[in-house]
């Protein structure tokens, strides 16, 4: 947080701020800090998952989706399916899962 209030606001600065947000359970100033990290980097690889299940417990279940759905959509563009995995978890547990369609389901279902 200090960093940030001295000026540091590059992505690794913001995701380490929104991850401890994130652990003090204020996860409105979580999801605040990796919205600007992908305003000022919408091909982020690493910020739509922790956005996402940030989101999900704030209650904002469709930017939740949304996030969660970038995660999985790049980590499997990256051969990634350690994070996509962690994506299709967050997808279940924040119960945003069923807003996918059923092909998307299908899809997923074949690349993990």
């Amino acid at each position: 947080m200090r960093a940030v209030a001295l000026g540091d606001e590059t992505e690794p600065t913001l995701t380490l701020l929104g991850g401890a947000y994130g652990a003090l359970g204020q996860f409105d100033f979580a999801a605040a800090a990796y919205d600007i990290v992908l305003k000022k980097d919408p091909s982020s690889t690493y910020a739509p998952l922790p956005s996402g299940m940030a989101l999900a417990a704030d209650g904002d279940t469709g930017r939740a989706y949304e996030n969660l759905r970038k995660a999985l959509v790049l980590s499997l563009a990256r051969y990634d399916k350690s994070t996509a995995r962690r994506a299709v978890n967050a997808l279940h547990s924040s119960g945003t899962f069923e807003f996918r369609p059923k092909v998307d389901r299908q899809f997923i279902a074949t690349k993990l």
